[in-house]
C-alpha cells in the first residue's frame, strides 16, 4: 500500500467515525512488518490528524513474528500497539502446516527462555494458534507455557 492510499484510508476512518472519540486501526494481512516504514507513517499520521479532531487512535497488529527485532519491539511498546502473533504450534507442527516458510519461522517455544516468550511478554502480546484436528501437542505446549508464565508471576500478561 502506498502512503497516499494509507492517508486516504485514515482520513476516511476519522471522517466516518462521526462523534466517536476513539478509533482503532489494525495492521494485518500478508505481513505488516514487511513495510515497517509505512506502519510508522500511518501511526504518526493517524495520531496527528485524530488529535486535530479531538479523537484518539489505538492500534493492533497481527504478525507471524518472523521480523520482530529489538527496534520493532521497542517501537510497538512506545506506541502502545497491541500485537497478536499468529503461529501454528511447535516447530514440527509449523513445518507441517506451512512447509514453504519453515526457515526462520517463529514457533511455540518448548522452554521458558526462548526468544518468542521473551518478546511476547515484553509487549504483552498474545499467541494465536491455528488448531487443527488432533493437534493435542499444540494444546499441551500452550498449557505448559501458560503454567510457566503463571509460576513466574506473569499471569496478567496472558491473553487467550
Amino acid at each position: 500500500m502506498s502512503r497516499k492510499i494509507a492517508e486516504i484510508s485514515v482520513d476516511l476512518l476519522l471522517r466516518e467515525s462521526g462523534e466517536a472519540k476513539e478509533c482503532r486501526i489494525v495492521f494485518f494481512g500478508g505481513e505488516p512488518l514487511m513495510n515497517f516504514d509505512l506502519v510508522k507513517h500511518v501511526v504518526a499520521y493517524s495520531r496527528e490528524n485524530a488529535r486535530k479532531q479531538g479523537k484518539r487512535v489505538k492500534f493492533n497488529m497481527t504478525t507471524n513474528g518472523t521480523l520482530l527485532s529489538d527496534e520493532i519491539i521497542n517501537y510497538l511498546n512506545e506506541e502502545s500497539i497491541g500485537v497478536l502473533i499468529s503461529i501454528d504450534g511447535t516447530k514440527e507442527i509449523q513445518d507441517k502446516q506451512r512447509p514453504h516458510i519453515s526457515d526462520g519461522i517463529i514457533f511455540l517455544p518448548n522452554t521458558k527462555d526462548c526468544a518468542l516468550t521473551k518478546k511476547l511478554i515484553e509487549f504483552h502480546g498474545r499467541v494465536y494458534a491455528n488448531l487443527h484436528e488432533n493437534d493435542r501437542e499444540v494444546l499441551d505446549v500452550l498449557c505448559n507455557q501458560i503454567i510457566s508464565m503463571y509460576r513466574r508471576g506473569e499471569a496478567h500478561k496472558i491473553g487467550i
